[in-house]
């Protein structure tokens, strides 16, 4: 199973069975585009040069996904959803 994200429950749930509760956009271009997604390696990132990207315990990561068709969005990924609730087409979580 792979990794989904479903926007009308607002889930990320692992190919083990774990999820999380998630959503993406409304800021920016609005959503995550619907489709299929390359998951990269997840990063560590400084937690103070984005308040938004910082989990509950104050640590910062990120995993790029990249979409497996045609699209014009960039730079869209999987972090930590702190701050004001909401991304700009990310999934956070």
């Amino acid at each position: 199973m792979p990794w989904v994200f479903d926007s009308g429950t607002g889930t990320l749930t692992s190919p083990e069975g774990s999820s999380w509760n998630a959503t993406s956009g409304p800021f920016g271009r609005g959503a995550l585009p619907a489709g299929n997604y390359t998951i990269g390696n997840a990063t560590a990132i400084d937690s103070a040069s984005n308040p938004s990207f910082r989990d509950p315990a104050n640590n910062a990561w990120w995993v790029p996904i990249t979409p497996t068709f045609t699209t014009d969005r960039t730079s869209l990924g999987i972090h930590p959803d702190g701050g004001t609730p909401g991304t700009e087409g990310c999934i956070g979580v």
